[in-house]
């Protein structure tokens, strides 16, 4: 944060006229102008800025606070200032109307290249926004701006920019995140022998992982090494690999032979890394056993079975497996989200029921018995026959021909809705005409009015419990919203995930998450 002298100086330095300077010393001298609370959509958020030397509001984790991370560790960044007073904006509506609105922006920033006022949108929202409001949110190329904001700006030679959540660069500001620590100057430096321990593990070698250096010498501990990446002494790209996966990120021994590895290396850089999942002993789930992927068909009382990519399948003892993935001989494999032949083949297995998984079991066991094994066909030659085509079509167009001996027990019987089309019809319309007024007409009402329907149009009605079935089936939360209200309809509304890169589920380091289970 800048003093006043150098303030002034900054000003003068950009030639701003006295009226944006008017403007910027009232916003440094003002508290913010409201205090954002969190709801349904936002989770409120207060950063203790040390470059700021105060609490900087943020009205979303995921964006908002992610701006302010970036800010803070930014060095051609001043000064951000939460919700500054609030600015007036003139524009047209999308019919053509004149309006205006009073409008707080999030905050004003100071920067090396820029002074002015920042609204932070998620990029979903601004392309609504940009539809709604088409005259006040625009897209120009890859960004957003918002002309009346840039309009008012302009009256005071300053700016105004919308940032949207597309900026975010999550990578570098979970790494600032965990470094946020060993970034300040009271943060203990390292020791003489410390550093000692480090240059001469990197006088051998160019990089190392992060989880062999912390390891390789008790008297280099992890703190002093965060601390050497933090001061420069040792080089970590901060954009390309998170800190907290140390068994794939590498520490380097300067930016030049990080850059080395890079344009010697292309292929590493360009496939995404595999993580080391723990086993999950599961039917459907993949593991990796002696660089061989696997899958696991079924876990019986005795053993489990394993299929391979080419069809053999195994049996192995279940101790002897839990003892294979303790050691590490059997690690897990991600699951793979494609349209890929094996991403068909797991989809299959593991929406199989243990009957079908049991009964594909018999089947491959008729058609190919273990040596020496006992057991006798328990199925007619035609059926042998029958049982062999299907599992070598299945090889043929899915490189697995074990899951064309899936029986597929949950797809047989009739499918069809028992009810008349018609009156299904019906019903929905009067779900949507009659159930969704705000008034909360009863069901039975409605019912009756689905009766009288019925009958005037010669269609059989259906039973009372039918038909609340089939309005439990109906009601959805756009349907609820406009019956019951927003509040009301919560529980129907469908979950939203966060678990993304920008959101780790229990954080990075210690107390970095608390889980609440109440609001």
């Amino acid at each position: 944060m800048l003093d006043d002298e150098a303030m002034e100086q900054l000003m003068r330095s950009r030639r701003l006229p006295e009226s944006a300077r008017q403007v910027i010393r009232h916003i440094r001298q003002s508290n913010p102008s409201r205090r954002v609370e969190s709801s349904k959509r936002s989770m409120a958020c207060r950063y203790p800025s040390r470059k700021m030397g105060l609490v900087i509001q943020a009205e979303s984790h995921t964006n908002e606070l992610a701006a302010v991370y970036s800010w803070e560790h930014d060095p051609d960044v001043f000064e951000f200032w939460d919700q500054p007073p609030t600015i007036p904006l003139r524009y047209k509506t999308a019919d053509g109307r004149q309006t205006g609105a009073s409008h707080t922006p999030d905050y004003f920033l100071i920067t090396k290249d820029f002074v002015g006022w920042v609204e932070c949108k998620t990029e979903a929202r601004l392309v609504v926004l940009g539809q709604r409001q088409p005259n006040r949110y625009v897209r120009d190329g890859d960004r957003w701006r918002c002309p009346p904001g840039e309009e008012y700006a302009a009256d005071y030679g300053l700016e105004y920019a919308v940032r949207s959540s597309k900026e975010n660069d999550w990578i570098l500001i979970r790494n600032l995140n965990f470094l946020e620590d060993y970034l300040l100057p009271s943060c203990p430096a390292p020791t003489s022998e410390q550093r000692e321990v480090a240059t001469e593990l990197f006088r051998d070698r160019a990089w190392m992982r992060i989880s062999d250096l912390v390891m390789v010498d008790p008297a280099l501990p992890a703190d002093a090494v965060y601390k050497l990446i933090a001061d420069g002494d040792l080089y970590f790209d901060l954009r390309a690999t998170l800190l907290s996966e140390v068994e794939s990120s590498l520490i380097f021994r300067d930016k030049v032979t990080a850059d080395a590895y890079v344009a010697s290396m292309p292929a590493k850089i360009s496939v995404p890394q595999v993580r080391v999942l723990p086993v999950s002993m599961a039917s459907g789930a993949r593991i990796a056993w002696d660089g061989k992927p696997w899958q696991i068909l079924n876990v019986g009382d005795d053993g489990v079975y394993l299929v391979d990519v080419e069809g053999q399948c195994v049996m192995i003892q279940q101790e002897v497996i839990e003892r294979l993935a303790r050691d590490g001989v059997i690690t897990g494999l991600p699951e793979e989200a494609d349209s890929s032949p094996r991403a068909i083949v797991e989809e299959k297995l593991r929406s199989a029921s243990p009957d079908e998984l049991a009964e594909a079991m018999t089947r491959f066991r008729t058609l190919f018995p273990a040596p020496n094994s006992t057991l006798s066909s328990v199925c007619s030659k035609r059926t042998f026959r029958r049982h062999m085509r299907d599992y070598r079509e299945a090889e043929r167009v899915l490189g697995c021909g074990f899951v064309g001996l899936l029986p597929a027990i949950s797809r047989r019987g009739n499918r069809k809705r028992r009810i008349d089309g018609a009156v299904l019809e019906k019903i929905a319309n009067l779900m949507e005409a009659r159930y969704a007024e705000p008034g909360r007409e009863k069901s039975h009402s409605i019912y009756a009015e689905l009766s009288l329907e019925c009958h005037d149009s010669g269609l059989a009605k259906p039973s009372e419990k039918t038909f609340r079935r089939e309005m439990r089936r109906l009601r959805t939360h756009q349907l609820e919203v406009r019956r019951m209200g927003d509040k009301a309809a919560y529980g129907l509304e469908e979950f939203h995930w966060t678990l993304e890169i920008g959101t780790p589920r229990h954080g990075e380091r210690p107390y970095g998450i608390a889980h609440v289970d109440h609001t």
